[in-house]
């Protein structure tokens, strides 16, 4: 019995894709060590950073009953997760951004949530990491436009947390790398034409952390951002360089001490 209880696949492998977020990385790997719900992996996806990610990560080994870190040989968001996701043993598999933040009853929760609303892709909405007033602008404001293109069957989604179906995305072939910062859009709109369930839950919440905001300013990074969608809503292709030129991703190095 306790042989095939160590075998057990677990309810949700989560997946963080990294790059130098030395910083940030353990703050979500304590959070993950604090839940309540412990029937979970964690696969870290390294894409070969130069500062102490991947030692603080390996500083966090024992938390876990299974934990995995791993290195991606190209720094881009998709191929990280996708690489990460060829490891899932998960029912679920969670997609979180290293810098985001969880309560310690957010697994258990989004497993009730799953669970009642039969969802193959499910996304939440989100606070802020710190309550100050411009963030809790921005986050007003981004999730009452997740909500409306929700409603118009459009959606846009926040990426940095985004729970699929295992075998769902298996069927899906991942994320499509050729996409900047929005493949998580694509994906939903690829699921949604399969016939696949999506759904939009209010419950639980996570903290999304406004960093980039911070550092390039909100009103530039808001502009930018929906320059963005408005382009893809109008079905008019930004090649990779603009859209990087936009909304840059280049992980915690990107990012003053001070937005940390």
């Amino acid at each position: 019995m306790k042989k095939k209880l160590q075998n057990k696949k677990p309810f949700f492998s989560i997946i963080i894709p990294c790059l130098n977020e030395e910083k940030t990385l353990p703050n979500l790997l304590s959070d993950l060590e604090d839940q309540t719900f412990k029937d979970f992996e964690v696969i870290v996806v390294d894409a070969k950073s130069d500062d102490k990610t991947v030692a603080n990560a390996k500083s966090f080994s024992k938390g876990f009953s299974k934990f995995q870190i791993i290195t991606s040989s190209k720094r881009n968001v998709a191929h990280q997760r996708n690489l990460g996701s060829n490891l899932a043993q998960g029912v679920y598999i969670v997609f979180m951004d290293a810098d985001v933040v969880i309560p310690n009853n957010f697994l258990g929760e989004l497993c009730i949530s799953l669970e009642k609303n039969q969802a193959d892709i499910q996304t939440s909405l989100f606070s802020t990491d710190y309550p100050r007033l411009q963030e809790n602008i921005a986050a007003g404001l981004t999730n009452i436009l997740v909500i409306l293109t929700n409603i118009i069957k459009n959606p846009i989604i926040n990426e940095s947390m985004l729970v699929v179906k295992r075998d769902c995305f298996r069927v899906l072939k991942g994320f499509d790398e050729k996409f900047h910062n929005d493949e998580g859009d694509n994906l939903v709109r690829r699921a949604k034409q399969t016939g696949m369930r999506y759904v939009l839950s209010r419950k639980p919440t996570y903290q999304f952390s406004y960093r980039r905001a911070w550092e390039h300013g909100f009103l530039k990074v808001g502009f930018n951002v929906l320059r963005i969608e408005l382009m893809r809503i109008l079905k008019i292709h930004m090649d990779w360089e603009k859209t990087e030129k936009l909304y840059p991703m280049q992980g915690g190095k990107d990012y003053s001490k001070k937005t940390l």
